[in-house]
């Protein structure tokens, strides 16, 4: 495999004051089109289907997106306990860094890959047998590997318990000096907008920035029109970059199968309505796949191409 040499000019931080930034959609939706089985270790395709990790990562630079997230959303050492891979950890981490840095273009324009580190899947005390430490520690593992491997900054995302939140920030925070950008859940709810675990989204945003992140938002959970929503409330309290990375409406499931309801024009238009509400990245989470970023870098002015 060929790697393309090639820096960014600027720190990501500092491009998401100066324009709207674009990410990437969906991985787990293009895998599952490419025959992922339910069970089945999503990272563990770095290792055994590198091709098809490339080609994703490179469809959606090809869409538009100037930042890809690494497929290695669950690649943390307590997640990967559960496939008996745990002993693949750096492995796994590496490989998938390797992948993204090789689909990324070779023109002249910034392009960003991002370590993405989703949470563990079990719970802390007293909700669950596991330590803060314990958690801080496999988060800080995983940033440590991907940022050897030549991320150019952590994506936190897709966190709910706050306790969980603190632990990968401080983790990465400790295993790199790169910047840290975190996203969490919310479910709308009749008093408002809340993760899983009751934390209220203004509270989440003031956590957030007070642990230390780079950037803060939130993805998944939402549709785009919700996530307007959110990110209205989210920007009465903070400063910081904001992010919003929203599902493609809520899903139906047929046969077993998740069906999502927006199509991508209407996506499109809510995400672009997020710009003067004042978010400074911009992306898909479950259900987009390159067509969604395709459609709002139309609307962003962002066209790349294929």
């Amino acid at each position: 495999m060929t790697q393309i040499a090639f820096m960014v000019t600027k720190a990501i931080l500092e491009l998401l004051r100066e324009e709207v930034v674009l990410f990437d959609g969906a991985m787990g939706t293009m895998l599952i089109e490419r025959g992922l089985k339910a069970g089945e270790c999503p990272e563990a395709w770095n290792l055994l289907h590198p091709p098809i990790i490339e080609d994703i990562h490179r469809a959606y630079y090809a869409a538009g997106s100037q930042v890809v997230l690494t497929n290695t959303f669950g690649a943390n050492r307590l997640k990967l306990s559960a496939y008996g891979m745990a002993g693949r950890l750096e492995e796994i981490n590496s490989k998938a860094v390797e992948l993204a840095l090789a689909a990324r273009p070779a023109e002249e324009r910034e392009c960003y890959v991002a370590g993405d580190i989703g949470p563990t899947g079990k719970f802390l005390k007293p909700l669950g047998p596991h330590e803060f430490l314990e958690f801080k520690e496999a988060f800080a593992e995983q940033a440590r590997c991907l940022a050897q491997a030549g991320v150019d900054f952590i994506c936190i995302e897709t966190m709910f318990d706050p306790g969980e939140a603190r632990a990968a920030l401080q983790g990465a925070l400790e295993a790199t000096s790169l910047p840290i950008i975190i996203t969490m859940t919310f479910d709308k709810t009749p008093r408002g907008f809340f993760t899983s675990m009751g934390l209220g989204a203004a509270e989440a945003a003031k956590l957030l920035e007070e642990h230390g992140a780079g950037a803060i938002g939130a993805n998944c959970g939402t549709g785009p029109a919700e996530m307007l929503e959110l990110i209205k409330i989210l920007r009465k309290v903070t400063q910081l970059p904001l992010i919003a990375k929203p599902n493609a409406g809520k899903p139906i499931i047929k046969q077993g199968k998740a069906f999502y309801t927006e199509d991508t024009q209407s996506f499109a238009r809510y995400i672009q309505e997020l710009v003067p509400a004042g978010v400074n990245g911009v992306g898909g989470c479950c259900g987009t796949d390159p067509s969604y970023i395709r459609a709002i870098a139309k609307l962003l002015h962002k066209e790349c191409g294929a």
